[in-house]
């Protein structure tokens, strides 16, 4: 059975106004992975003390944080060099979270929304347990992929367990998004501190925060990363080879890890 292990760099200090997303950059670009901690089903934590009060207000940037503990982030170019180069997974998959406002024909409300690489729900190996996921087939560039998911306890709570929900058009910062499926009972999410209110393609970044960052190597407040380890790869022998890649990166972008 292999691992699923989410990747988390040392911590650092913030920069001014961006509580979480924006923290000082690692040494190299996915950070020296050595006191990771790896526990029995292999995943290490993400974000250990973080303080979420209910629902996003119109205008919260972020979940905020308390001591200085924070969350480590990737840039989406160094984590598609994490994702190919890779030798010790079987698949690396990206996130971010993000507060929008939900419009689904009854007024706006505020949502906690996962921003996921299309890759997301076959790198955690889950099933849906009402449509379909979304894929890496669905992505053809910016703002190409409008779709959610939903967790099975959103769907329970705001759509009654109607299963005519897969193919409804919501607004989602007034953009509109096609609900294509849910997801199994079971799943929240993998995040350890706060279960998202849906999931969408990452692809999409723009129409949900307003910018696409997504070729910026230098915006590493972006993505947090987690894969499956191959049958019989060790944490050591993760750690050595994306450490490896961080120290390739380094050499290859030295001005822009240099920031």
């Amino acid at each position: 059975m292999t691992n699923t292990v989410q990747l988390n760099p040392r911590a650092a200090r913030d920069r001014p106004r961006k509580p979480i997303r924006s923290v000082e950059k690692p040494r190299r670009a996915i950070g020296s992975l050595d006191e990771q901690r790896f526990d029995r089903d292999g995943l290490v934590s993400l974000v250990r003390r973080v303080v979420v009060h209910g629902k996003p207000s119109f205008g919260q940037s972020r979940p905020q944080e308390r001591g200085r503990d924070q969350a480590i982030n990737q840039s989406y170019p160094d984590y598609l060099d994490l994702r190919d180069r890779n030798r010790s997974f079987d698949g690396l998959a990206a996130y971010d979270l993000f507060p929008a406002g939900l419009d689904t024909g009854q007024g706006l409300s505020g949502v906690w929304v996962q921003e996921v690489t299309a890759n997301y729900f076959d790198v955690l190996r889950i099933q849906p347990y009402l449509g379909r996921f979304f894929h890496s087939s669905d992505e053809h560039g910016p703002n190409t992929a409008p779709y959610i998911v939903l967790p099975w306890a959103y769907w329970h709570t705001h759509f009654q367990d109607d299963r005519r929900v897969v193919g409804r058009v919501v607004r989602l910062n007034r953009h509109p998004f096609t609900i294509l499926g849910v997801g199994p009972p079971e799943f929240r999410g993998n995040l350890s501190f706060l279960s998202p209110d849906f999931w969408v393609p990452i692809a999409n970044q723009e129409q949900v925060q307003g910018v696409n960052v997504l070729n910026a190597r230098a915006e590493r407040g972006i993505l947090m990363v987690l894969g499956h380890l191959k049958q019989g790869v060790t944490p050591a022998q993760a750690i050595a080879d994306l450490n490896a890649i961080g120290a390739q990166l380094e050499k290859s972008y030295p001005k822009t890890m240099a920031r």
